[in-house]
């Protein structure tokens, strides 16, 4: 999408009811009140009395999401992480439960950066299945966000200080910062610049992104985006066409902690050749309904875990520096017993297959370079398959 798609006037601004969908201006929905920032004048020094009596930032999602939070949800393609997002949007717009979690009803501005007339299916399935979310409103048209002082971008800073959202959803980070360097320092600082803007409104801003490629759950590109994130949500597919979903960093809560669901679909209206039209929905799964997980690991995958977990114990007793990856992995080419291969760059390679199949498995979990034992660490590691 060019600069100018959208060169006589803001964003299209689009609310949802239960028979109607209508072009809106700034609109009066009730909601909690939204927080500003107060703006800084400077260094505040508290007493150590005032300092332990901490204010509570108000959550959004209770133990995940709170107001003025920097959120990403990270998949691959196909996992239902745009579904999943607009399940979120509505049950909080609702103040309905999401995944057994509690939420506080708030406004919410979708920011549609692709596929919006995918993001309205989803949005239109959950209206048949929960009715009208009016606190939610969809953004479309956006154009490139990726220059600071572009005019897109000042447009969308306007439309959210008109619409005083609680929370501001992006989805994706990649079309929204069309071109942008995502590797490089300068580019994702822009992103991060972005969600200052975005708090300095009193919002949360939630990133629909990828993951990095290397089998970790961390988000693609530069590191400074996972370093400035209060939570970062990872998911991956299950068996039977389940997904699994996980709070990998959360400010707000315990990491880690596994959800489920599958994508459903209702049937809306037919189309010209008498078809039913089906939109997707997330349906919550809870734990008898997951894939059973065997607790069983190879030989060699159970033999890299007992190195890395014994190193990563006598670490945490001693004090010592963090396990990075490339720490790990020439731990596994002193033990031997990982790999066989017959030259040193196939061991390597053997070893470091071995730590992202680890880290795939939530035995390990890994923070930039770094790291720490997952969410399935005390899963039977010793009864290889």
């Amino acid at each position: 999408m060019t600069a100018r798609a959208h060169a006589n006037g803001p964003p299209a601004l689009r609310t949802f009811a239960p028979e109607t969908e209508a072009l809106v201006g700034p609109a009066s929905v009730e909601a909690q009140p939204n927080t500003t920032r107060k703006q800084r004048k400077g260094p505040h020094l508290f007493s150590y009395a005032e300092a332990v009596r901490y204010p509570q930032e108000p959550y959004l999602i209770k133990h995940l999401i709170a107001r003025g939070d920097y959120v990403a949800v990270l998949g691959d393609p196909g996992t239902g992480k745009s579904t999943w997002t607009a399940r979120l949007a509505h049950a909080l717009a609702r103040g309905a439960s999401f995944f057994g979690r509690r939420t506080r009803a708030a406004k919410v501005l979708y920011v549609a950066a692709e596929d919006s007339t995918g993001v309205r299916r989803r949005l239109c399935a959950l209206d048949k299945l929960y009715g009208p979310a009016p606190n939610l409103k969809l953004a479309t048209d956006i154009g490139d966000l990726k220059d600071p002082k572009c005019e897109d971008r000042m447009m969308l800073r306007a439309l959210i200080r008109r619409e005083k959202p609680d929370l501001v959803i992006l989805d994706t980070l990649a079309m929204a910062f069309a071109g942008m360097d995502e590797n490089s320092s300068e580019g994702m600082g822009s992103v991060n610049a972005f969600y200052a803007e975005v708090a300095k409104e009193g919002a949360a801003l939630m990133l629909v992104h990828h993951p990095a490629k290397n089998g970790s759950n961390t988000p693609r590109g530069h590191s400074s985006l996972h370093g400035a994130l209060y939570t970062s949500i990872f998911m991956k597919k299950a068996d039977g066409g389940v997904v699994e979903w996980s709070p990998i960093k959360n400010r707000n809560g315990q990491p880690f902690g596994r959800y489920y669901f599958k994508i459903e679909t209702v049937d809306d209206s037919v189309d010209e050749d008498g078809d039913a039209i089906k939109l997707p929905y997330v349906e919550e799964l809870d734990e008898e309904s997951a894939p059973k997980r065997s607790g069983k690991l190879t030989a060699r995958l159970s033999a890299a875990f007992g190195i890395v977990h014994t190193e990563l114990k006598r670490r945490e007793k001693v004090g010592g520096a963090p396990l990075t990856r490339s720490d790990a992995v020439e731990l596994l080419l002193d033990g031997g017993s990982v790999s066989g291969a017959s030259t040193e760059a196939n061991r390597r390679r053997g070893c470091s297959d071995a730590i992202v199949a680890l880290v795939q498995k939530h035995r390990l979990a890994q923070t930039d370079d770094v790291l720490m034992l997952g969410s399935a660490a005390d899963e039977l590691r010793n009864d290889p398959e």
